[in-house]
Order: structure tokens, then sequence, then C-alpha cells
């Protein structure tokens, strides 16, 4: 009886032993999805930052009476409130600034890094 509550024991032993020496790795636990990475390179207004315009803010800001006085539905106003800095700042909820869209969630944080990325590269209408 006592050898086999000793091999047993040992048995066990051996077993934690080796499931302590596994070695997990986030690139195997976690894999990255390819369709969940931000593309930020070669950002355009034609393609790019009008769609994100389009979708979130221009509901608001087109017509003859326009949400805050600010047109986004056409390049060179668009142009002309990124180059202030306003349009990163509202939506990427900065403190200085007011919110955009108002009382709701901020865009997505890759649309964000894409106006950024064309902001950055000179907010140019391509």
């Amino acid at each position: 009886m006592k050898n086999s509550i000793l091999s047993s024991l040992l048995i066990l032993i051996a077993f934690l032993s080796m499931e302590g020496c596994y070695y997990d790795n986030e690139e195997d636990l976690y894999p990255i999805d390819p369709n969940s990475i931000c593309d930020t390179v070669d950002v355009s207004y034609s393609v790019t930052v009008k769609a994100i315009l389009e979708a979130n803010c221009v509901s608001c800001h087109t017509g003859n009476f326009p949400s805050g006085n600010q047109l986004l539905d056409n390049y060179q106003s668009v142009a002309d409130i990124a180059n202030t800095g306003k349009l990163y700042g509202v939506i990427s909820h900065q403190d200085r600034f007011t919110a955009m869209p108002p009382s709701q969630v901020k865009i997505n944080a890759c649309d964000i890094d894409k106006i950024k990325s064309w902001i950055d590269a000179g907010a140019r209408d391509n």
C-alpha cells in the first residue's frame, strides 16, 4: 500500500513538472486576424476619408444649415477643418474639442487612425 501511494505521488509529481514546462506564446494562443489590421498606408481623401465622413458625419454636416456651421460634404471644407486640427480633435474626443458625434461613442479607432494618417500626409485632395 505504501509503495502504491509513493508510486502515485511520483507519477503526479512527474506529470505536474511536465505540465509546468509547457510554453505558451501569445502568437500561438491569440493569432492576429489579418482582417483586423488597420491599414493607414496611402490613405486618400476620395476613397477613404470621404467614405468615413459620409458614414459618420455628413448626415448632420451638410446642406444650407450644417450642424455647428461645419460642412463635411466636400474636400475643401474638410481640408480647412483638418488643417486647423479641429477634425482630428473632435473625432478623437480630445479634451479641448467638442466630441463628435455628440453624446455617442466615437467612430472606430481604425477610421480615426486613417483620418489622422491623411491629415499627417498633408490632407491632400487625392
